[in-house]
């Protein structure tokens, strides 16, 4: 039988479905699986303020940095290296004025100014986020920088979720924290149905 949990990971739907004949046994690992979610969204969720990416980003620095945020973020400023700085950790600023911008009384549907949104810009440098993992710290180069690491933060969490689950006995199934992954097919044989939501 499917078993289902819905919610939200990193501030997007997110769901489990796993099969198995006893449903007890089905949510015990889900509650196992959401633990590791909620450990994992202390560290990476921009929603939440006493996670330890928002704690960096209000401060300029990270003191005892969690391995897994070290591990990420180091994967991410290689990616930024690689393509040139097309892709950049360090956006956070500019998505936070566009919140600021679309969040106040009667914006300006264009967006927010030119001076904002260079100003935004000019904090935005992976080159300027300094990584120590050996004593667990991360550092800002400049004051006002900011991260974000949703882009692989979500599939990233989605595979520790799915490892709890796999240790937990279950080999079918399907994980969402952000991004899907699936296991095996279905008991019936059939696939998996993963699909853009309707905009």
């Amino acid at each position: 039988m499917p078993v289902r949990w819905e919610g939200t990971a990193l501030g997007a739907p997110a769901s489990i479905q796993l099969y198995h004949t006893d449903e007890a046994l089905a949510r015990a690992a889900i509650v196992a699986g959401l633990d590791e979610l909620k450990r994992l969204e202390a560290i990476f969720s921009v929603y939440r303020a006493d996670s330890s990416i928002s704690k960096l980003n209000r401060e300029g620095v990270l003191e005892n940095a969690p391995d897994d945020f070290i591990a990420m973020l180091t994967r991410a400023l290689l990616l930024a290296r690689i393509s040139d700085g097309a892709y950049d950790p360090a956006v956070q600023p500019v998505g936070q004025t566009y919140f600021r911008h679309f969040t106040a009384s009667n914006p300006d549907p264009g967006g927010p100014s030119s001076r904002d949104l260079a100003a935004a810009l000019a904090l935005v440098d992976w080159r300027a986020v300094e990584v120590d993992a050996a004593n667990k710290q991360i550092s800002f180069a400049r004051p006002g920088m900011g991260l974000t690491l949703n882009s692989g933060a979500q599939g990233y969490i989605t595979d520790r979720v799915a490892d709890v689950l796999r240790a937990h006995g279950f080999d079918r199934m399907l994980v969402d924290m952000g991004e899907p992954r699936a296991l095996s097919a279905k008991p019936d044989g059939s696939a998996w149905r993963i699909a853009i939501a309707n905009p």
